[in-house]
């Protein structure tokens, strides 16, 4: 049985396929807000920013900021956990509580048996954390398997309660019988999975700086393919999927960053955004962020004038209203499916044009080094806060 259930249609498959990517936008979706506090909380209380604008430098203002950056912080501190229990919650059909406190637990045990293991193998890190490859998680020291550990972790809760809500136990048990059972059993798999993560995962972290190390060897061609993939599964819901790895583990890349090992293109930025000492932002940020800005801000855009000035004379007006909405949809918020599904059927040739065009705009922001850095999307909005936290 796979995660998405036995299924012998394609059209089936791809549905499925889509309501897992899905299942990523619930913990997205607190990553705009924790975003603007993190960046301007640590935008205005950085020393370097105080020192440029003195005026910045009230003691009631700053100890706002710090407030904000430290709120901000604690949510990208905890991905793993948001993304957890956010897609147990989402696959779950129904009783979506239980799986999402069984989730919960389940990423407690796993980490606590990882910690155990550590500790009866001797190799529990004293010091320098990082460079183990360990890190602490709600007060645990494990392994960093970050928004991965969590991943794993949601889907394995998610095919427990999709398999055993239902499950009738003998009368005597009968209290722990259907949803009850759920975290009981997700924390007894958890164990288990915590000795495998235990055994495969430092080779899987090796596996996965190797290819980011390809990936970064391809240069230009490769950040050019990495955005025509994107867009490409835009119209599937499955570009969740392609770039939050990119974002949020070592496949975007890893800094050291005030003594701790930062993973992930995102995570980099925005703990950057809080390091004084940051003179240059990564590099990574150009090429799995910044091209989105062109595309959605200015070559979609241009995409709707196109369409304005062809259609028919007659149907200008209404073509008109619907596109100067959807382009402002575009251009504000970054939401570009009311103007990419007006082609993609019609033209699906002309879609993959567009995607080509889209790996484009990502490799010249990385030819150029633009480091503009996103907190949801890449909208004018998105825009102003993060280039203005980034100068």
């Amino acid at each position: 049985m796979s995660i998405f259930d036995n299924t012998t249609s394609k059209g089936t498959f791809f549905e499925k396929a889509q309501r897992f990517g899905k299942s990523f936008m619930l913990p997205i979706a607190v990553l705009p807000a924790a975003g603007l506090l993190l960046g301007i909380g640590g935008a205005f209380s950085n020393p370097n920013t105080i020192k440029a604008y003195p005026f910045l430098n009230i003691t009631w203002l700053q100890n706002i900021f710090t407030i904000m950056a430290d709120a901000g912080s604690i949510v990208f501190a905890n991905l793993a956990i948001l993304f957890a229990v956010g897609i147990a919650v989402g696959l779950a059909r129904s009783d979506r509580g239980t799986a999402g406190l069984a989730s919960l637990l389940a990423f407690l045990v796993m980490n606590s048996t990882i910690h155990s293991l550590l500790k009866i193998t001797d190799t529990l890190a004293k010091n320098n954390l990082a460079q183990a490859g360990q890190g602490m998680s709600l007060g645990i020291q494990t392994l960093e398997t970050g928004v991965f550990g969590g991943i794993v972790v949601g889907i394995m809760t998610y095919y427990l309660h999709n398999k055993y809500n239902k499950i009738e136990l003998p009368q005597f048990l009968g209290f722990f019988g259907g949803s009850r059972f759920i975290p009981i059993i997700s924390s007894f798999a958890a164990i288990f999975l915590g000795a495998i993560m235990f055994v495969i995962w430092p080779h899987f972290q090796k596996i996965i700086f190797s290819i980011g190390s390809i990936v970064g060897s391809t240069g230009y061609i490769g950040t050019l393919i990495y955005g025509f993939i994107l867009r490409m599964l835009g119209p599937f819901g499955l570009h969740h999927i392609f770039y939050l790895p990119f974002w949020t583990t070592a496949l975007g890349g890893s800094a050291i960053i005030n003594g701790q090992l930062v993973e992930g293109t995102q995570r980099i930025f925005f703990a950057q955004l809080g390091d004084p000492s940051t003179t240059h932002y990564y590099i990574g940020i150009s090429r799995f962020m910044s091209g989105r800005f062109i595309t959605m801000m200015f070559g979609l855009i241009g995409a709707c004038l196109a369409m304005y000035q062809t259609a028919r004379p007659e149907k200008k007006k209404i073509v008109g209203g619907l596109l100067l909405s959807a382009a402002l949809t575009s251009f504000l918020t970054g939401i570009t499916e009311p103007i990419e599904f007006s082609f993609l059927f019609v033209a699906p040739a002309l879609y993959v044009l567009h995607a080509f065009f889209d790996g484009c705009a990502f490799m010249i922001a990385h030819m150029l080094q633009i480091t503009v850095g996103q907190t949801f999307s890449g909208g004018f909005i998105d825009f102003i806060w993060s280039a203005s936290r980034c100068f």
